[in-house]
């Protein structure tokens, strides 16, 4: 798949499971939960993208619907992130949705959330790892989710919003992430690659390559 493909060559780890889901079936598992409470840090407004009416938010503890919660995700816009950006709302909306799926109460709803991935859902997984790892919530502990965050800026290109990384951001999270996965990082790489410098001679093959490139 072109999308793994490709942040596989930006982050240089490997992917092994990808999952996307549409915008239905976000809403539809949303309301599939009862909905999902969430600590609202601003007051701000959004499209709604079913009706194109306007979904106000207001500051505060609020339990929000499929709508709303694809509109609370979906705000991006920088001059309203005065207190945290969207990624950050983002990642606030993933962990309450964690929180909300591994309740008591959403035990017996397993069922109906994985029919409603199975038909909404893009992933290398197959119906029953997805049913499977949904099972498996029941036992996390949501204290061990590591969550990571590229520092960049929000950017309008051509009516569109684009999230551009700083290299620096970026390289410290690749470096995070190798460091988690047990991976060698750049920094390790060329250590070594220095190390094995100092000891190893260059042989007459070496030397004609060398000539060769300059």
């Amino acid at each position: 798949m072109l999308t793994v493909k490709k942040v596989e060559e930006l982050l240089n780890i490997p992917i092994d499971e990808y999952a996307m889901v549409n915008f239905d079936g976000f809403r539809k598992i949303v309301d599939a939960l009862g909905g999902v409470t969430v600590d609202i840090k601003e007051a701000f407004s959004e499209k709604n993208f079913y009706t194109n009416d306007r979904i106000d938010f207001e500051e505060g503890v609020s339990k929000l619907d499929g709508e709303e919660a694809l509109a609370f995700v979906r705000m991006r816009q920088r001059e309203v992130n005065a207190i945290y950006s969207c990624e950050e709302r983002q990642q606030q909306f993933i962990q309450a949705a964690i929180d909300e799926a591994i309740s008591a109460g959403t035990l017996f709803k397993v069922g109906e959330i994985s029919s409603i991935l199975v038909e909404n859902i893009s992933t290398s997984l197959s119906p029953n790892e997805i049913y499977q790892l949904q099972r498996s919530y029941s036992s996390m502990n949501t204290s061990d989710i590591n969550k990571y965050k590229v520092e960049g800026s929000d950017q309008r290109i051509n009516g569109t919003y684009y999230f551009i990384p700083t290299d620096e951001g970026l390289s410290t999270v690749i470096g995070q992430l190798k460091e988690e996965l047990g991976m060698e990082t750049f920094s390790q790489q060329m250590n070594h690659k220095h190390s094995l410098n100092r000891y190893i001679q260059p042989t007459s093959l070496d030397m004609c390559w060398c000539r060769r490139d300059k």
